[in-house]
């Protein structure tokens, strides 16, 4: 999971860390990674050649989210 505070949106800090986790993936050769994406944050994934596979709803503290399953293939991206 990558949170930035709101102050630090725009400086790429999520593109640092979301970086490393690739980096790291591959070296343990990993051919996908995913992740349970906000509706804020998607368009950021999807720029980082995310695709969604599904969307849902859940719900935290008696509130309903929308999130979505997203994944990228590392193959080929090495």
């Amino acid at each position: 999971m990558l949170f930035v505070h709101p102050e630090y949106r725009g400086l790429g800090v999520v593109s640092l860390l979301l970086d490393q986790v690739e980096k790291a993936a591959r070296e343990l050769g990993l051919d996908r990674i995913h992740t349970e994406a906000s509706l804020p944050a998607r368009p950021f994934f999807e720029r980082r050649g995310f695709r969604v596979l599904k969307s849902h709803q859940v719900e935290k503290r008696g509130e309903t989210l929308s999130n979505f399953l997203m994944d990228k293939s590392l193959i080929g991206d090495r």
